[in-house]
């Protein structure tokens, strides 16, 4: 990045948009798809650097997991990260080379080396319909901020106030709800603290607590649907570790 680079983020459609010397680019993260869309100069380059956490051990601060990979098939690439027993996790990329630019569908998972394939679909899919997802997400995003409104006359508390909506509805999609931190912390090569897992606590409260009154109420299901979905485990823990019936959440 050079020094009178400027980024941008538009929140009203986000999208991250990077101006510079050497070309424009753009990053759009699908709101109804876990895709990442990189719109890039066509003679450009990038290289994906693997977080040095993954494979450190454990007494100094990482996962102890077996060095990643990297693996072409045809139009794509990726990457390939040994976990435990036999899963995996991937980082996978498909590249669309057009007059203007070039494109790069970036999409993550985890399970087994199977599951790549899933991936791929998913991204053919994307980039064969990629005006059909940005309609999608800009009708997300509309429907987002159409939920509440707020105005502060001060400049920089309103500011502050529209960027944290937005962290929490792009920390609100899919499986797992927000948390204190995440795993992409960068923290010199270590896990952040925590290892940047939930605490059940005032950290997930605070983050979550004002969604009823915003009218978030597809943000805040992220967070009931995974409790629930672990109800099995909180009621063995109330009966194992408590002797009684009912579910414990563990706070830390």
């Amino acid at each position: 990045v050079l020094n009178d680079d400027r980024f941008t983020i538009n929140l009203n459609s986000p999208k991250l948009e990077l101006v510079s010397r050497k070309g424009n680019l753009e990053a759009i993260c699908f709101a109804t798809v876990p895709v990442l869309l990189l719109s890039v100069p066509l003679k450009e380059r990038y290289t994906f650097l693997p977080p040095l956490y993954l494979t450190k051990a454990e007494t100094q601060g990482g996962l102890g997991y077996k060095e990643g990979h990297f693996e072409t098939d045809g139009q794509f690439r990726a990457y390939i990260q040994p976990m435990y027993e036999n899963k995996i996790y991937f980082v996978l990329f498909l590249e669309k080379n057009e007059k203007d630019g070039r494109k790069i569908f970036i999409t993550i998972g985890t399970g087994l080396k199977e599951d790549v394939e899933t991936g791929k679909k998913l991204l053919l899919q994307v980039a064969k319909n990629e005006s059909q997802y940005r309609k999608e997400h800009q009708e997300y995003w509309s429907r987002y901020w159409a939920t509440s409104d707020l105005y502060i006359p001060e400049t920089k508390l309103m500011h502050l106030y529209d960027v944290c909506r937005y962290f929490f509805a792009c920390n609100s999609h899919g499986s797992y709800p927000m948390a204190l931190q995440g795993v992409w912390t960068k923290n010199d090569g270590t896990l952040p603290p925590w290892h940047g897992d939930y605490h059940n606590d005032i950290n997930l409260e605070m983050s979550y607590e004002s969604y009823l009154k915003n009218g978030n109420f597809k943000e805040g299901k992220v967070l009931c649907d995974y409790l629930w979905d672990r109800r099995d485990i909180w009621k063995s823990f109330a009966r194992d570790f408590a002797k009684t019936d009912g579910y414990l959440i563990p706070g830390v």
